[in-house]
C-alpha cells in the first residue's frame, strides 16, 4: 500500500515539474481572460480600445482539406489577419472566420449571437494580429492562437456618438441661463 502512495507522489512531482518548464517556455495557456479588456484602459499607443480573443475551431479541417492545424504552425506572433463575415454558414449566419493574408484559415470568431458579424457589416474595422501562439494544456500536440484585437473605427452612428460625447462644452445635462 505504501508504494501506492509513494507512486502517486512521484507522478505528482513529475507532473508538477513538467508544468513548470511549460510554463517557463511559455507554451502553457495564458491566465489573461480572453475577450474582453484587461483594464478598462487597455489600449493601444493609437487610443484605440484593444482586447484579446481565442481562435475557435482550431482542430478541424477547412473545406478545401487543409489541416488549421498545419497553418497555424506556419503563423507567427504579430502576423496581422482578416475577418471574413461567413453568412452562408449553416452552422451560424453570424459565424466570422479568421484567415491569413493569403486567405488560409485558421478557425472562427466565436459566435456571441453574431455580433462580430453584425458590427462588421455596420462599419465597424479592426485591426486583427496573432498575440499568441500557445499549447493548451488539455491537447499537448495541438496549437491554439490568441488574437489582439484593436477597434479602429466604429459604425459612424457610433463613431458621431462618442464624438458628441467627447466634444468640448458638451454635458450630460443642460443647466438653466439667466436672461440678461
Amino acid at each position: 500500500m505504501i508504494w501506492i502512495i509513494l507512486f502517486f507522489i512521484f507522478l505528482f512531482i513529475v507532473f508538477y515539474v513538467a508544468n513548470q518548464g511549460k510554463k517557463q517556455r511559455g507554451l502553457a495557456v495564458s491566465t489573461r481572460f480572453l475577450g474582453s479588456p484587461q483594464h478598462p484602459r487597455d489600449v493601444s499607443s493609437d487610443g484605440n480600445r484593444v482586447f484579446y480573443k481565442q481562435v475557435h475551431g482550431i482542430s478541424f479541417k477547412n473545406d478545401d482539406g487543409s489541416s488549421r492545424q498545419k497553418i497555424i504552425k506556419d503563423c507567427y506572433e504579430g502576423e496581422e489577419l482578416v475577418l471574413i463575415p461567413e453568412p452562408d454558414n449553416r452552422f451560424d449566419p453570424g459565424a466570422v472566420k479568421i484567415c491569413r493574408k493569403n486567405g488560409e484559415q485558421l478557425g472562427y470568431w466565436p459566435s456571441e449571437g453574431g455580433r462580430l458579424a453584425d458590427d462588421l457589416a455596420k462599419g465597424w474595422t479592426y485591426r486583427v494580429t496573432v498575440d499568441e501562439i500557445y499549447t493548451p494544456e488539455d491537447h499537448p500536440r495541438k496549437r491554439g492562437v490568441k488574437l489582439r484585437v484593436e477597434v479602429l473605427t466604429m459604425s459612424r452612428t457610433t463613431e458621431a456618438r462618442k464624438q458628441k460625447q467627447t466634444s468640448p462644452g458638451h454635458s450630460s445635462h443642460t443647466t438653466p441661463t439667466a436672461k440678461s
